[in-house]
């Protein structure tokens, strides 16, 4: 993951601000057919408006992220 001038805690307390924040959780529980390493962390998003914002941020950061759901 390439952050740019951001450290995990910064991006901890970030992530936080968009939505439910989970750590370390299976993709296996997320996926239709339970495979997949760990998501060091998931944003679980509910506002649209949020979702953008965050997506902005996780760019701007050099972030590297996955949508999964929709």
């Amino acid at each position: 993951m390439a952050i740019k001038h951001h450290t995990m805690d910064e991006l901890y307390d970030k992530l936080k601000d968009y939505g439910d924040l989970k750590l370390n959780v299976p993709f296996a529980k997320l996926t239709t057919f339970a495979v997949g390493g760990p998501a060091q962390y998931l944003v679980l998003v509910t506002e649209t408006q949020k979702l953008v914002d965050l997506l902005n941020y996780l760019n701007g950061a050099g972030v590297n992220y996955f949508i999964i759901g929709g």
